[in-house]
């Protein structure tokens, strides 16, 4: 076999952290310290862990779990002479019955009856129909004292309130029963204090509807389109007008301004009245109309940009700012489902491509098969991944035909043994 190393264009770059040694061997991960493990339920998910408090666990680690604290004794008490079931037959019953009735508890208060206090009643409450209290003649149904009428207050109720809370009704005159016949003064139109000469009464209702007042001019000249809108917003005190009052119109009468009569009605504009040639296709449709510029050529090759440019070299060091594609990059399927070393800078063409002996042999020996350090085993692997795993169909070994065949070997070994 020859074992020149054959010749590769380019430059080559020694990655000695990100090769295929490194993605086939992982690191351990590192345990939890234990000063933090402590404080997790983990610490105690194994089968027989006892549960202690994070505090106390450095302290149970010294004791003797064998030990054993309290008083101990001879004999355990057995647990039918601690729980007891009470009797079982009615023998039973009746004796116990018997032996309680020394009790105080058992005579004041009996089981199914009342509490019996030792009083002795006389002959007259022993018969049934015997009830205490006075008896009223006519008695008040449960209905009006739940739902109890609604019953207005009477008058006296009211001047009484007036006396004591001052509770006078809204709007309501104060009335201190002065005796005003012998002052002549009639407190319902009699005015107290400095009085205007020319008091303006309801105030208010003029304010509301100025067209009582008499010195607000009645008569307005203006337009009566204007009015009419006017008359149909809101107005202060005033239902709304919408409209819909008589306005002396005739049943016939149409609104808006009435257009030219034609023979063109609302289906003719929806449907249309166009003839054949109106109907056709304007002729330059798809086509350009501008001469020299018609869609017209005698090449069949395909016009514009190619979004792939396998007809372009790709730059020795392309930009980060190029994201023109040319034919080396991936496609859709590797960017939804990645190689399960991509993350490491492997693919998995890696790992069919072709190595040469000793390449292969430093992998494998540098992720622990010291096996192979062997000429003769390292041969009998080598001839049989090159005759019976050929991946790339090449008759060369790469890493995964090797691996196959490697293992292999170590399942004839164990057969074996």
């Amino acid at each position: 076999m020859n074992n020149q190393e054959p010749m590769v264009a380019g430059r080559q770059v020694a990655v000695t952290d990100e090769g295929t040694d490194r993605c086939l061997s992982m690191e351990e991960r590192p345990p939890t310290p234990e000063g933090v493990r402590k404080y997790r339920k983990s610490y105690f998910s194994e089968a027989g862990q006892r549960v202690v408090h994070p505090g106390l666990i450095d302290d149970v680690k010294n004791l003797d779990l064998n030990a054993k604290y309290g008083k101990t004794t001879a004999d355990s008490d057995h647990v039918e002479n601690i729980f007891s079931h009470g009797p079982q037959t009615s023998f039973e019953e009746f004796k116990m019955a018997n032996a309680e009735e020394v009790y105080a508890s058992t005579k004041r208060e009996p089981l199914g009856k009342s509490y019996s206090r030792g009083h002795a009643l006389p002959g007259a409450c022993q018969d049934p129909s015997f009830q205490y209290g006075v008896g009223t003649s006519v008695s008040e149904p449960s209905k009006n004292l739940i739902y109890p009428e609604d019953t207005s207050e009477k008058e006296e109720a009211k001047d009484l309130y007036i006396r004591s809370h001052g509770n006078y009704q809204p709007g309501q005159q104060r009335n201190r029963n002065y005796n005003w016949t012998s002052s002549n003064i009639n407190p319902k139109e009699h005015v107290f204090g400095t009085t205007e000469k020319n008091r303006l009464r309801d105030g208010v209702s003029l304010c509301m509807d100025p067209r009582k007042d008499p010195a607000v001019p009645k008569t307005r000249i203006t337009s009566k389109q204007v009015q009419d809108t006017k008359n149909l917003k809101d107005q202060l005190g005033r239902a709304r007008n919408l409209g819909h009052g008589p306005r002396n119109l005739a049943p016939n009468h149409s609104f808006g301004v009435k257009g030219a009569v034609d023979d063109w009605d609302a289906a003719a504009c929806i449907a249309g009245d166009y003839s054949v040639e109106e109907q056709m296709p304007d002729k330059d449709l798809g086509v350009s109309a501008t001469p020299g510029w018609r869609n017209v050529t005698t090449d069949s090759r395909g016009f514009g940009t190619p979004t792939v440019r396998v007809d372009v070299s790709a730059p020795t060091k392309r930009s980060i700012s190029d994201n023109q594609n040319y034919g080396d990059d991936v496609n859709a399927g590797s960017l939804i489902q990645p190689s399960q070393f991509s993350m490491a800078g492997v693919g998995d063409t890696d790992f069919i491509k072709e190595r040469d002996q000793n390449t292969i042999r430093t992998l494998f020996v540098n992720i622990g098969y010291d096996l192979l350090n062997d000429d003769d085993i390292f041969s009998r692997i080598w001839d049989d991944a090159a005759t019976n795993f050929d991946l790339n169909s090449d008759g060369i070994v790469s890493v995964e035909e090797f691996r196959c065949a490697l293992n292999k070997y170590l399942d004839e070994q164990e057969d074996a043994n």
